[in-house]
């Protein structure tokens, strides 16, 4: 089979690498992937490539699956997983967006195979509901990788999908088990600020920075790793290592920059970090696969994603909940004791685990 995969994403989040990486990997196993590479982080490219891939221009990319399929070959062509923000930067406009669909059209009507799985989807609305309901009407496979997400599609009559796992949890069942012995004596912390708090950046920095010196406190860590894996979170993640260092505790920056040697280098951080407090689903998840106990601290509707991919995963009790601006310190506290009486073990192996 000849695959094509188009990598537009956001290049400055690890967890899109983390996703397109292992997706790429399991369809290694199908045959050859073209890989659009164009235009794209050349950074990027070099996380998420395999063996079994091959760089080609725009020009390419657009041409050879009608060719291929022309010629009677087996063809597929993937998009992108992750969550679907809907409008324009998703779908285009005008002329654009017509173009768009009417490619998918086509290769759908010459026996290509379309493909777009691991994704949350939704809220949708107009034209851009038409447009995703229509690439579900026309897939071989259409993954969908959460609860929220599956109530969306069935909700409205979406024509084809299948349950499915995060893509990350592929790695996770793949590498877990190896990390498991390493030692451990840091903490890592990501956050983004929430959008829908009353309270200004810096007080909500201050909320984060007291759950982790609570975390910090009762298993005896000093040390705390400052861990942006999306670009975007800098600021905030600054402000909360403000706060620690206030408090006696020693922070170390670490930074994602869309290159292979980042992206290896936090995955070694994570093989020394004991806990993992965050609100975005992948530092969450990659930190977990490196043997980290994963802790979420979130709104249960602004971060909803992350809310219903741990529950897929058997983690519910990991999850932490933000009321009335403020952390439920029940919930932290138990997660805390979770961890503390056996933060090795997880039950979430026998999960569902199917990603295409």
């Amino acid at each position: 089979m000849f695959l094509f995969y188009k990598p537009t994403t956001q290049y400055e989040n690890l967890g899109d690498a983390l996703i397109a990486k292992n997706l790429l990997e399991i369809l290694s196993k199908k045959g050859t992937i073209f890989l659009l590479t164009e235009d794209i982080p050349k950074g990027f490219v070099d996380i998420i490539k395999n063996d079994n891939c091959v760089g080609i221009s725009k020009v390419k990319f657009a041409l050879m699956p009608l060719v291929y399929r022309l010629l009677n070959r087996d063809v597929a062509f993937i998009y992108k997983p992750g969550h679907l923000f809907g409008g324009s930067k998703e779908y285009g406009t005008g002329i654009k967006a017509l173009l768009k669909i009417s490619y998918v059209n086509v290769l759908h009507f010459i026996g290509v195979k379309i493909i777009k799985t691991g994704v949350s989807v939704g809220p949708l609305s107009g034209s851009f509901l038409k447009a995703e309901m229509n690439i579900s009407a026309k897939s071989y496979i259409y993954g969908v990788r959460e609860d929220y997400s599956l109530k969306f599609v069935e909700g409205n009559s979406f024509k084809k999908y299948k349950r499915v796992s995060d893509l990350a949890y592929y790695s996770i069942l793949k590498n877990r088990e190896k990390y498991l012995d390493e030692k451990r004596d840091t903490i890592s912390y990501s956050f983004r600020p929430y959008k829908q708090s009353n309270l200004p950046p810096e007080l909500q920095a201050k909320k984060i920075a007291s759950a982790i010196l609570d975390v910090a406190t009762k298993n005896s860590i000093k040390i705390v790793n400052n861990v942006t894996q999306v670009q975007t979170d800098i600021v905030f993640n600054n402000l909360i290592e403000k706060e620690l260092v206030a408090n006696g505790l020693i922070v170390t920056k670490y930074y994602y920059d869309i290159t292979k040697t980042s992206f290896e280098a936090l995955g070694d951080i994570y093989k020394k970090t004991k806990i993992i407090l965050s609100n975005r689903l992948h530092s969450l998840l990659f930190a977990f696969e490196y043997g980290a106990y994963p802790i979420a601290i979130g709104d249960k509707d602004e971060n909803f994603k992350v809310f219903h991919v741990l529950n897929d995963l058997k983690m519910d009790h990991i999850i932490v909940n933000i009321e009335n601006d403020d952390v439920n310190r029940y919930e932290l506290e138990r997660a805390i004791q979770s961890q503390l009486l056996n933060s090795n073990k997880w039950n979430g192996n026998d999960a569902m685990c199917d990603f295409i």
